[in-house]
């Protein structure tokens, strides 16, 4: 993850830079992005678009 950090500390995020590091380590850009906001290097508000929700069955029911 230091290349994450990287990219945070030079303010250099973007949804593309993200997505291409994301693909150089083998994961989905939303678990970079998840690292990089538990990590405070990038706010909670910022590329949460690159993130999967998912919703349980049982919740969608309830509400």
């Amino acid at each position: 993850m230091h290349r994450a950090k990287a990219l945070a500390k030079v303010g250099a995020v973007s949804a593309k830079r993200v997505t291409a590091l994301a693909k150089e380590i083998g994961v989905e850009p939303g678990i970079v992005v998840g690292r990089m906001q538990k990590e405070k290097w990038l706010p909670w508000t910022h590329l949460n678009v690159l993130k999967v929700s998912y919703t349980w069955a049982n919740e969608r029911s309830a509400a």
